[in-house]
């Protein structure tokens, strides 16, 4: 399909081009209404200067032509016409335009020849296409390296020195000085981040990588965010060097600027680099000028103003509005197809006042008048072999192209096999002026041939600082806050985390102490952990939380303390511990819960819940008679003693001493031994008798046996007893008498021994079993 697409354009390019067999149409094409219109000045002063060739008045009016076409002046090079189009910065502006270029949909001839244009980003679709209709393209700028691969665009050529060269400048400065690091501010477009990657190739060749760092800004021509800028400068002024290197395409450098002033950066403290798209003459509505950039400003600029570019001033000067924008030119030129109007531009529109000096001159404009002129010199040359203008075109006119020589404004004009030119480097450089205020002079060079750098009348340049130094100022190379100079390379490196440095020369970084740290890279000093945190060990980068039932009261903890008794903490990250309340305690330190709150032992929670209680309350001392374990459960009885519950919610009780411990064994409040009940356990329960061990056990039916002898055996005795009573004692004997008085005191002997059996002693056998026969002799007797 692409090769079906390619044969129908070029089709489609060669019927036009028959009927246009008698002209060759050479289209300028640049961001006039974004960027400046002195491309516009610069585009119409060429076409004023090669018909100077051709036209007399022109010749008195502005003077010989300033580039002498060699070998001959063929006639039909009257032939080349000029029109000129916009990009007006956008891809979609500049590759519609030059479509009309290429396709006559403008209503002229269609071109052989496309000048232009200034970004790279845009010159990538545009070069493609000129690969595709076989169309040469010099462009006057669009630096990125890329464009040097003839794979990709084998019809782009250009006569400002691509960035590749600009990189090995940069490169130069870096080393020429012993600048141990820098770092890239650039904007996020192709010119940008090829110059930041021709830069980097440098020095990855060196094996040195880690001396270049960058930082990008993204690009935004339509409504810049300043914050957003801010941000990345703040990025970049954290990496560790005092070298800031700026590649930003005009348009954008012109934003960037104040913030830089804001951020006091135009200042002492740095030393600036700026590539040169770079703009210092920003204005706009920040009040930005000139006079803002501090003593010692760097810039690159290529070597744009050769032997002839006097001569070009002079044909600037004489130059009007009329001869740029006037009825004629618009006609000429095809204004009224702009795809933005001179009306309608963002940019100053040309007026006389732009040709009263040279001030507001572009550094691409030389090179815009050279791009120009090297199609007039290769199609000069070859209608001289015999070529017809039909036959000038495509590789016929791309081959003569890449081997033209000519000096030009900007100095020798010449392309190597990538069609890039290798021109040299200037080095600007912000200098107090002798009659006061300061001016930008060209303090030095690079050579693109033998890539050194070499100083006007071998003086130093003017740093930052306001001074001339054959080096850096000690305040740029003297690490900074948080940094320290790595062994070896010099450079300085950011501080690990956990570590910090105060900057300075020889410093080195120290770990944090414990119970403190630095969570980032880069660090002044150490922070003291918060109150709930601690640090453990030298070198933290962090702090980490107290546990549940620990805590750290001060900042600048290395550990944690464990709660106290009587208190807790149930969250982490404590910095006190809350005390239980209600005179109760924990059952050791570190309690994590209010659930460990207990009443020690020896006392007892008066009332339940705890809540209902005030502080005067709570834990009260054991009564006595019962035993308080530690924790919130009731009182138990001691063996002995038996407890009236009288209010359970509130936990009142009623302590009495019982008989003996066996009756009252202890355990539950109210509890007694088995078989018992009543207060102090004093009866045996229904159906119950009495045992030997203080419980009762469950009467049975041959338990009523021994009381029905025991029965019988008191009636007879009763009976026994009246018939003595009833008799004459006199007549009585004296061994009956005897029984009697034996009977009644073997009765006395029983109710004692039952009175001591009473006693709280643990008889053993066989007293307890005598004990307990007198217990039935007792009831024999009481019965």
């Amino acid at each position: 399909m692409a090769r079906f697409l390619s044969s129908v354009v070029l089709a489609t390019l060669s019927a036009l081009q028959a009927v246009a067999a008698e002209e060759f149409a050479l289209g300028i094409y640049g961001p006039i209404t974004s960027v400046s219109n002195t491309f516009l000045a610069t585009a119409v002063a060429f076409d004023i200067d090669f018909r100077k060739h051709f036209n007399a008045s022109l010749q008195e009016r502005f003077g010989a032509p300033i580039i002498q076409v060699t070998g001959g002046l063929h006639p039909a090079l009257v032939n080349l016409t000029v029109r000129i189009g916009t990009s007006d910065s956008h891809p979609d502006v500049g590759v519609s335009t030059v479509l009309d270029f290429f396709l006559g949909r403008d209503g002229r001839t269609p071109i052989s020849g496309l000048v232009g244009g200034l970004h790279s980003a845009i010159s990538f679709p545009v070069a493609s296409l000129a690969a595709t209709f076989k169309v040469p393209q010099v462009a006057f700028a669009s630096t990125s390296p890329k464009l040097s691969n003839k794979d990709a665009y084998p019809y782009f050529l250009r006569t400002m020195p691509p960035d590749s060269i600009q990189g090995s400048a940069f490169w130069q400065w870096l080393v020429h000085f012993q600048v141990p690091s820098a770092v890239f501010i650039y904007s996020m477009e192709s010119y940008a981040e090829g110059m930041f990657q021709a830069v980097g190739s440098n020095a990855a060749l060196a094996g040195q990588s880690y001396r270049v760092s960058g930082v990008g800004v993204r690009y935004m021509p339509v409504q810049y965010d300043v914050e957003e800028a801010r941000a990345a400068l703040k990025l970049a002024m954290g990496v560790g060097t005092k070298f800031l290197l700026l590649v930003m395409t005009t348009d954008q450098s012109s934003s960037f600027f104040p913030v830089m002033r804001d951020e006091g950066v135009l200042t002492q403290d740095w030393q600036l680099l700026a590539s040169q798209a770079v703009s210092v003459d920003a204005g706009g509505t920040s009040g930005f000028t000139k006079d803002d950039i501090p003593v010692g400003f760097m810039q690159f600029y290529p070597v744009s103003k050769g032997p002839k570019f006097p001569e070009f001033e002079k044909l600037w000067l004489q130059l009007t509005a009329d001869d740029v924008i006037g009825m004629d030119a618009s006609s000429r030129y095809n204004f009224d197809k702009l795809k933005v109007s001179l009306d309608s531009m963002r940019v100053r529109k040309v007026d006389d006042s732009f040709f009263s000096n040279t001030d507001l001159m572009m550094l691409e404009d030389p090179f815009l008048f050279d791009a120009a002129y090297t199609f007039v010199l290769a199609v000069n040359e070859l209608l001289n072999e015999g070529k017809s203008l039909a036959q000038i075109n495509g590789p016929v006119l791309l081959a003569k192209l890449k081997t033209n020589s000519f000096e030009g404004i900007s100095g020798q004009v010449n392309f190597n096999a990538d069609g890039d030119r290798l021109a040299s480097y200037n080095l600007i450089n912000m200098q107090p002026a002798p009659g006061g205020g300061r001016a930008l002079v060209v303090a030095g060079m690079f050579d693109s041939a033998t890539k050194l750098l070499s100083f006007v009348d071998d003086d130093p340049p003017y740093w930052m600082d306001g001074l001339r130094h054959d080096s850096p100022p000690d305040n740029l190379v003297t690490c900074a806050e948080g940094f320290t100079t790595e062994v070896g390379t010099g450079m300085c490196k950011p501080c690990p985390a956990g570590y910090y440095s105060p900057g300075g020369r020889g410093q080195q970084c120290s770990p944090c102490l414990r119970g403190s740290f630095t969570a980032s890279s880069g660090s002044r000093n150490c922070t003291l952990c918060a109150q709930g945190s601690y640090a453990p060990e030298v070198g933290s980068s962090s702090c980490g939380l107290c546990v549940a039932g620990f805590f750290a009261e001060a900042p600048g903890q290395e550990g944690c303390s464990r709660c106290p008794v009587g208190r807790f903490v149930a969250s982490s990250g404590a910095s006190s511990c809350s005390p239980c309340g209600l005179k109760m305690v924990t059952a050791e330190s570190g309690a994590d819960s209010a659930g460990l709150c207990q009443c020690a032992a020896g006392s007892f929670l008066r009332s339940s819940p705890a809540s209902s209680l005030s502080e005067s309350e709570g834990c009260t001392s054991c009564l006595e008679g019962l035993a308080c374990p530690a924790g919130l459960r009731p009182p138990l009885q001691l063996p002995g003693f038996w407890a009236e519950v009288l209010d359970e919610q509130a936990r009142d009780y009623s302590v009495v001493r019982c008989r003996n411990s066996w009756e009252c064994n202890g355990g539950l409040l109210g509890s007694c031994a088995d078989g018992r009940q009543d207060r102090a356990c004093n009866s045996c329960k229904d159906g119950y008798h009495p045992l030997t061990d203080g419980t009762c056990g469950e009467c049975a039916a041959q338990d009523s046996l021994p009381m029905v002898f025991l029965g019988l055996g008191v009636a007879l005795l009763m009976t026994f007893m009246l018939i003595i009573v009833n008799s004459d004692l006199s007549k009585q004997s004296l061994n009956i008498l005897t029984v009697v008085a034996v009977a009644s005191q073997l009765v006395m002997a029983v109710q004692a021994l039952g009175a001591i059996r009473q006693m709280k002693i643990h008889w053993v056998e066989p007293v307890l079993s005598v004990l307990e026969f007198t217990k039935l002799l007792s009831l024999i007797s009481t019965w």
